[in-house]
């Protein structure tokens, strides 16, 4: 019988940006798990701070930006380069907090060279409260990859940083969103003023405890591992239960199933839970003295455990209590409206995009293209109508769908968009009348209400969202003819058609119109 095999293998390095891609311990692979484990010690452990990310970077001619690119945003280099939606708010303020200090980022930043930042705008930005000094906050996370790919990532910028500017703060003046009544949007000049700091460590005697606590575990682990699979050697396989994991004959299907069940039941989540014991422990430091007193979670959202020599990367969360409260706060917000993930009719509201993902869905439908309806595959769906440019792309499309009446669609489209704004309005009435009443309680008997801030956060969603439809009821109605329509719902994946990679920070020219002497149906 085989063994050690285990015990040997080493699999290459992945790099995870920050914030973005980070794996539960619990999903990573096995022998990463293991891996990591048994270094965790040496590895860097910090609070994984609940706000926004934000890339803050020197391009290659030393100039400042901020950027959300690994979001699929764009660049920003001035107050005029943000959109003008409130969702910007935070991220707007910031980047003109930051290019305040640009003179510290240009000392210690080389140029081509980016690093990966939390914004903590206002008290509640998400989950967990802070609030400390009654500020927002910068915290400057870890190094990105910059414009200059060959600079070696130095993990010592974060504390570099916030030595520079501690006890440092800076007030900026830009516009602010708000509401009172989630109908109307207040939009006012409001002086913000940000402090910057970085992710609180774990302290290095929490961490030898808990390579201590969890040695036994491990070596437990690693004798599962190394065991004689009794399956396989009926089968006339001569494999450990590890290589068994690792097999691909459809005969050791169900059993490799039924081992990694037994490893995330019988190791894994014990593990965790050590773990967790740690971050449980952890308090903010960016915690204002009012922060008790709150109806909301009061813990962090968990820890991120680092080896910056290998670019891994793993978080310890806890799903029954954070992640928990976290969908709670956002149980309405995702009802108004998120990113569509599917356009299936069976799946929740907040799955096909809350009440406006389901209104454009509806609309989109009404040009009877095959999977048109779905974000992800607009682009794909209409690739076989693309043209020299976007005019002729448009055109095609408008002669595929002809035989539709233009002014039967419009019609529908609006009606569809009307009820939604009904069924917005109805939802928001019903939120005011009983948000005070809305609690979850966790499996640990704590019960957690809306804080002020996350009501205030709501109604500001409700507010969008009417504003959306609003605007795009405005848009239909506008519409001349067929081929609007289509710009209307096809335009960014018409555009996806032609932008190529290093063109995504220029602005796409409009859809030429035809003769508007020209008939339409």
């Amino acid at each position: 019988m085989s063994s050690g095999t285990f015990k040997s293998f080493v699999s290459p390095a992945r790099l995870v940006e920050s914030g973005y891609g980070i794996a539960h311990l619990e999903e990573l692979p096995i022998e990463q798990f293991v891996r990591m484990l048994k270094k965790l010690g040496s590895l860097r452990a910090v609070q994984k701070l609940d706000g926004a990310n934000l890339i803050v970077g020197l391009d290659r001619e030393g100039e400042v930006y901020t950027s959300r690119e690994q979001k699929g945003g764009k660049r920003f280099y001035a107050e005029k380069d943000f959109p003008k939606r409130s969702a910007y708010d935070g991220f707007k303020s910031a980047s003109l907090a930051l290019y305040r200090i640009s003179g510290t980022l240009k000392k210690t930043l080389k140029p081509g060279q980016a690093l990966s930042i939390e914004v903590l705008f206002g008290p509640q930005p998400n989950t967990v409260i802070y609030g400390k000094d009654s500020i927002s906050w910068i915290a400057f996370l870890e190094p990105s990859i910059g414009d200059d790919p060959t600079i070696k990532r130095d993990f010592t910028l974060p504390d570099k940083l916030k030595n520079a500017m501690k006890g440092k703060r800076v007030t900026v003046e830009t516009q602010v969103s708000d509401t009172t009544d989630g109908e109307i949007f207040t939009k006012q000049s409001q002086p913000v003023t940000w402090g910057f700091t970085a992710s609180d460590y774990v302290p290095k005697e929490e961490l030898v405890a808990a390579v201590e606590d969890i040695a036994a575990d491990l070596e437990s682990l690693n004798k599962f591992l190394d065991g004689d699979n009794v399956l396989a050697e009926k089968e006339g396989l001569d494999l450990t239960n590890y290589e068994v994991l690792k097999h691909k004959s459809p005969k050791l299907a169900e059993e490799r199933d039924r081992l990694e069940q037994i490893i995330l039941e019988k190791y894994k989540m014990p593990i965790k839970e050590k773990l967790l014991a740690v971050s449980k422990k952890q308090k903010p430091s960016l915690r204002g003295p009012g922060a008790k007193s709150q109806e909301g979670y009061n813990g962090i959202e968990g820890i991120i455990f680092a080896d910056d020599e290998s670019g891994e990367q793993f978080k310890v969360v806890d799903k029954d209590e954070f992640l928990a409260v976290n969908k709670f706060n956002y149980q309405v917000r995702n009802k108004i409206f998120g990113k569509i993930l599917t356009v299936k009719d069976d799946a929740s509201i907040e799955a096909r995009g809350g009440m406006i993902g389901i209104a454009k869905i509806r609309c989109v439908r009404l040009f009877s293209i095959p999977g048109a309806d779905a974000p992800s595959q607009a682009k794909k769906s209409l690739s076989s109508y693309k043209g020299e440019d976007r005019g002729e792309t448009v055109r095609n499309i408008a002669s595929a769908v002809k035989r539709l009446s233009f002014e039967s669609i419009k019609r529908k489209m609006g009606a569809i968009v009307t009820s939604a704004l009904g069924d917005l309005e109805d939802e928001l009435q019903d939120f005011k009348e009983h948000a005070a009443e809305f609690e979850l309680e966790l499996k640990n008997g704590k019960k957690v209400k809306y804080t002020p801030e996350v009501r205030r956060r709501t109604l500001m969603t409700f507010a969008e969202g009417r504003k959306t439809l609003e605007a795009l009821l405005k848009n239909i109605r506008k519409t001349g003819r067929i081929e609007d329509l289509i710009v209307l719902f096809f335009k960014r994946a018409i555009d996806e058609m032609f932008v190529k990679p290093d063109d995504k920070n220029e602005p796409e020219p409009k859809v030429p119109r035809e003769d508007k002497n020209e008939r339409h149906p």
